[in-house]
């Protein structure tokens, strides 16, 4: 009788979508790693997505139990899971501000769901920050992406003085890559 070992992998499930549970429940199973990625929070106001939500948000939390990544803080409050990390964010390194003293501009891109649950209206404010500053015009902020806060983004780049904000809303594929050629943060 010939035996194989079996291996075990680890399997990383993008937001707390309804097309991964086969995948998910497949894994579990196999008793192979689980995590979440959480990069999204409750998209809706609606009172059946919010119960669908629910029920998809405590699966995964059950099954995810080796941990999650979050995108932000405000996103810990839509699972349960214990062991979270804050993968996104500030990059804290004190050579790195010599890089940009190098350039004349820095472009900077904030994209994906431009809600308060991903921090999008703290790069708001941050913006608003910044522009007071008169040595800011270097600064180049994209906003690329969807979601309830793209409008304001939209009214933000026509009142900025010092600070360039460009609004890329939705893109494809092609048009992001090449964005993501040309930016810094």
């Amino acid at each position: 009788c010939l035996s194989r070992k079996r291996s075990i992998k680890t399997f990383l499930f993008y937001n707390q979508m309804p097309v991964y549970l086969l995948g998910l429940l497949i894994a579990r199973i196999q008793g192979q790693k689980i995590f979440l990625d959480l990069e999204d929070g409750l998209r809706s106001d609606f009172f059946l997505e919010k119960i669908k939500f629910f029920f998809i948000t405590r699966i995964f939390d059950k099954f995810c139990s080796n941990g999650v990544i979050l995108s932000c803080s405000a996103l810990g409050r839509f699972t349960k899971i214990k062991r979270k990390i804050l993968h996104y964010g500030i990059y804290n390194n004190e050579n790195s501000s010599q890089i940009y003293k190098k350039k004349k501009k820095c472009n900077i891109l904030f994209s994906g769901s431009i809600l308060s649950d991903t921090g999008a209206n703290l790069i708001y404010k941050a913006i608003q920050i910044l522009d007071m500053e008169k040595n800011s015009s270097n600064l180049i902020f994209h906003i690329s992406g969807k979601g309830p806060l793209i409008d304001d983004f939209k009214r933000l780049s026509n009142l900025t003085q010092n600070t360039n904000v460009i609004v890329h809303g939705r893109m494809d594929n092609k048009g992001y890559l090449k964005l993501l050629e040309s930016i810094d943060i």
